[in-house]
């Protein structure tokens, strides 16, 4: 997306935002408003697969998922449409198997904008909520029982939407490892001769193993104790873990970045959020570490630019860089760091902190 554009998730919640509160009511089924039909199916390893036509909604902006209540709450389907999803198998299926219940929905344009949420008992056992996309699909592993299907309209206009649940099932011998793939590495571009940009490869490039002195990098999974939108993570070389967890639990619903670390492996997360005086809303998060120094940086966006904070010492202090800070607006930013190019130190610029001697762009 260019930096200049308004029209990202992000700058749309926060215009939604505000009408909603406006007119205490955006959300309207259109003339032909049907809800989810049918309003149940079940999936199971006699039947695997289960459709349903949802909910169209003329005009539509539901953006914090607190909003959307249980069916009883919601009878009409006016907030956010229903279905109950049925997956009639014993805990003891899954013994010697992996996978779950995958449900997808889709719908005619990315323009419009639907959310996916999965509850059993009320308690969020799944979700998808991506953005600039025209699907939405989550997994409930090792499903068993009843569960219920909210899907959002976020942003929609003159929509519905297409639903579809299915078991997947796999032999538990030939599922992948949990500590996930054994290498890992890029993919390098080499210079073709072009003239002009952006250059790009006359061939699709292929990966290949490679040898590294280096221990082979290892993934695994947890929670962090929050939900979390649009998540990066850094870690730096003392192993120590930043991960910024926004969720939409902010002052009137709006969103609000928590940065929290970790120093156990990701097995607890502290709350080492900075202290920031007059941010009234966070809305993409990020957060990178420059690999030489170490230096810690936590970039986030509000309203109409970006707010950057960095730390020298693992997030214990930090200083904010009003630079960073602009009369535009920019969306899903991503910040990195490296030494002056060539070019640059030839035209006489120069790095000024000789405990950071490189640029951040």
């Amino acid at each position: 997306m260019a930096p200049s554009s308004i029209f990202g998730r992000r700058s749309r919640l926060l215009a939604v935002t505000g009408v909603v509160a406006l007119t205490a009511g955006l959300v309207q089924a259109g003339p032909s408003a049907q809800a989810a039909d049918p309003g149940k199916g079940t999936v199971s390893p006699a039947d695997r697969t289960t459709t349903w036509k949802g909910q169209f909604y003329g005009l539509a902006a539901t953006a914090d998922p607190a909003a959307c209540p249980p069916k009883a709450g919601d009878p009409a389907n006016a907030v956010c449409d229903h279905f109950t999803l049925k997956v009639p198998v014993e805990k003891s299926y899954w013994s010697d198997r992996e996978g779950g219940a995958e449900v997808t929905v889709t719908w005619p344009d990315a323009a419009d904008d639907f959310d996916l949420y999965v509850y059993k008992n009320d308690q969020l056992v799944a979700s998808s909520a991506t953005g600039g996309t025209a699907k939405e699909t989550a997994l409930v592993p090792k499903a068993s029982g009843t569960y219920e299907v909210r899907v959002l309209p976020f942003l929609v206009t003159d929509s519905a939407y297409n639903g579809t649940a299915s078991l997947e099932t796999r032999a538990a011998s030939g599922a992948p490892r949990l500590s996930g793939p054994k290498e890992y590495h890029g993919t390098i571009f080499r210079d073709f001769n072009c003239k002009q940009a952006p250059c790009l490869p006359d061939k699709e490039p292929q990966n290949k193993n490679i040898k590294s002195p280096f221990p082979s990098l290892v993934l695994k999974q947890g929670p962090v104790g929050r939900d979390s939108a649009e998540p990066t993570i850094a870690v730096d070389k003392k192993g120590r873990a930043f991960y910024p967890a926004a969720t939409f639990d902010g002052p009137g619903g709006l969103a609000d970045t928590r940065l929290l670390k970790s120093t156990d492996d990701g097995g607890s997360w502290k709350d080492i959020t900075p202290p920031v005086e007059d941010l009234p809303v966070t809305l993409d998060p990020y957060v990178y570490i420059e690999e030489d120094s170490g230096r810690l940086f936590n970039l986030d966006l509000y309203v109409g630019s970006s707010f950057l904070q960095f730390s020298d010492d693992g997030g214990k202090t930090f200083e904010t860089n009003p630079v960073a800070s602009g009369d535009f607006v920019n969306d899903h930013q991503t910040l990195a760091a490296g030494p002056l190019t060539r070019q640059a130190q030839n035209q006489g610029l120069t790095t000024l902190d000789p405990d950071f001697p490189e640029v951040v762009y």
